[in-house]
């Protein structure tokens, strides 16, 4: 490959993979391959060009500048702009109580796991964990693996309480608890914002 081949090949996927990777950094946050990152910075290099093309000769010739540095200029800003504006949406998107959005969700994650784990984080609700060894704990969601991401599936609590007689008391000198998902027996995701309950029997609930 000649340099000048190898130039016009950085400056055609590059925009697309610029905006690829802010768009999964800042939104989706899904692991992708090799392949998978040179197919889809193609597809989305495509439209960048294209725009680039139509409007940087506009602005070369207002600006009395050489259009071949304003359309590799134009190519990356608007790959900078389009990965800012998809990851924006995309958190948009998982955060909204829509039905369209929630449909989309499903559709797009399709993870029971990843839904209770969106519902406590995104609304700030307490959630209640249950591990295999019939213990049960309660606290705010900090982190949560998610499936879609491939991630480890570990959960952290934070201000977690233990379940003891029937009531709910604070882990002593605990600020947070770690959980694996393998030692997790159920989930429950309750109402209302979470406000570190003491000595109740019951969580707090939205009125």
């Amino acid at each position: 490959m000649t340099p000048d081949g190898l130039r016009d090949g950085i400056f055609f996927l590059g925009p697309g993979f610029l905006a690829l990777k802010i768009f999964y950094l800042f939104g989706a946050q899904r692991p992708r391959s090799e392949w998978e990152w040179t197919t889809w910075s193609v597809l989305a290099s495509l439209p960048l060009v294209w725009i680039a093309s139509w409007v940087a000769p506009l602005i070369a010739d207002k600006a009395s500048l050489p259009p071949g540095g304003v359309d590799t200029s134009l190519r990356f800003f608007l790959a900078l702009v389009a990965g800012m504006s998809g990851a924006w949406a995309w958190r948009r998107l998982r955060s909204s109580t829509r039905r369209a959005a929630r449909w989309i969700r499903i559709a797009v994650t399709d993870s029971a796991w990843d839904q209770a784990l969106d519902d406590a984080n995104l609304f700030d609700r307490p959630i209640e964990i249950v591990t295999t060894d019939g213990s049960c704990y309660r606290g705010r969601l900090r982190y949560g693996g998610r499936e879609d991401t491939q991630a480890e599936g570990w959960m952290y609590l934070v201000y977690p309480d233990v379940r003891k007689d029937g009531c709910y008391r604070p882990v002593r000198g605990a600020h947070g608890l770690l959980v694996h998902r393998d030692k997790i027996d159920r989930i429950r995701v309750f109402t209302g914002p979470y406000d570190p309950p003491r000595h109740q029997s019951e969580p707090p609930t939205r009125s």
